[in-house]
């Protein structure tokens, strides 16, 4: 595995769930990916065993790290 990869994973583990939202820089972006990645991989025990209401709030907070991602990725390109 890149070294520059397990450095972003480590980084990922140390906050855990705790996501980071708000702008990036594009050096930032590989950063929030790995972020987002552990922080849905700790969501995915979660969901599976939620239903109704508490359920929407997951999915809610989760679509909501997806959107910040999407932003900062596309802020980014339009300041190329």
């Amino acid at each position: 595995m890149d070294e520059k990869l397990k450095e972003l994973i480590a980084l990922a583990n140390a906050r855990g769930s705790k996501y980071m939202k708000g702008e990036t820089s594009v050096s930032g972006i590989p950063e929030k990916v790995s972020e987002l990645g552990v922080f849905l991989l700790t969501k995915t025990t979660r969901i599976s065993e939620l239903n109704g209401d508490k359920l929407r709030e997951e999915l809610n907070d989760v679509q909501q790290k997806i959107d910040d991602l999407r932003k900062a990725i596309f802020s980014n390109k339009l300041k190329k």
